[in-house]
């Protein structure tokens, strides 16, 4: 097959992926009644999307779900040292955030068929946000290796070098200053 004019190639719309996009995420204060689906998010999201960090090694993966079950996601959301966030795209929860009153980004974590909409940036902007309105200068996380270019590319310094949580699963320290 000889090369082809420009004028015999069918284009196809990609407006799919635009949309995709385009679609945005509403973020709110948890509930205690989204405790379910935030642990459901939570669960899915580091099984399906934190492959890289686990190595689909079963003892490594049940190390970091152990906690994640629908009492302690309920606990942490009303703790009154903690500020939750889910984010929802229609009726359903697609992203949930934790983080204490003190500046520690405790979760950030997005459903996998939602991954790349925005979702998880959103969040984490309204957790930087809360922070800004309790006035503090800075807030902090630990990262693991699949987060680590998505908080690099908002901001995020590494201080410190990696260290191990759940035992297994490497983590670095980062932090970003907020304008105040």
């Amino acid at each position: 097959m000889g090369p082809r004019r420009l004028s015999d190639v069918v284009v196809r719309s990609l407006n799919f992926t635009v949309r995709a996009q385009a679609m945005s995420a509403v973020v709110r204060q948890a509930l205690e009644t989204d405790a379910p689906a935030a642990t459901e998010i939570l669960r899915r999201s580091i099984s399906v999307l934190c492959a890289a960090d686990h190595h689909n090694d079963p003892d490594r993966l049940e190390a970091w779900l152990k906690n994640k079950t629908v009492s302690n996601v309920a606990a942490w959301i009303r703790s009154p040292d903690n500020y939750c966030v889910v984010a929802s795209i229609g009726d359903a929860v697609r992203g949930f955030g934790a983080m204490t009153l003190k500046g520690e980004i405790m979760l950030c974590y997005v459903d996998p068929d939602t991954r790349f909409r925005g979702v998880s940036a959103t969040m984490l902007d309204a957790l930087e946000r809360k922070a800004q309105v309790l006035g503090l200068a800075e807030v902090h996380l630990d990262g693991t290796v699949t987060a680590r270019r998505f908080y690099e590319e908002r901001g995020y310094v590494a201080i410190g070098r990696a260290k191990q949580a759940f035992d297994s699963i490497s983590c670095q320290s980062m932090a970003k200053r907020l304008a105040l």
